[in-house]
């Protein structure tokens, strides 16, 4: 991929100039700090450097691009859950032994909607 794709990097060989930044956000993550948050002004490569970490940290990530609503005055319960189902989808093909896991969770709703519900819709599917 060029180095001037506007397009978030994803692999580390696309990732240019933000090492230091990419191993303290690595370490943060496999330390399992409890809140990480990457900030910085529009279009500085936040985006790139979350997704390279994420993949370089091979952990079990959910990531929600809430741009995908920008267009919506507002967001319908259903319309995020089905972003949320398509993404622990996704999860899921990774890591197999997730899905067991989640399901022994209770008490936990997104958007109205209990993750137990959710997770219901997948395994059917």
């Amino acid at each position: 991929m060029p180095y001037f794709d506007p397009r978030p990097k994803e692999k580390i060989e696309d990732f240019y100039n933000r090492e230091q930044e990419l191993k303290e956000l690595i370490n943060y993550m496999v330390e399992g700090k409890p809140l990480i948050l990457v900030l910085g002004l529009r279009r500085t490569g936040k985006t790139s450097l979350l997704k390279v970490a994420l993949n370089e940290a091979n952990l079990p990530y959910i990531m929600i691009d809430c741009r995908v609503f920008e267009s919506n005055t507002y967001i319908r319960r259903q319309d995020f859950v089905n972003v949320l189902e398509r993404e622990l989808r996704r999860l899921l093909v990774f890591h197999r032994g997730l899905l067991e896991l989640l399901r022994g969770i209770r008490g936990v709703t997104v958007a109205g909607f209990p993750l137990d519900s959710i997770l219901e819709r997948i395994k059917c599917s």
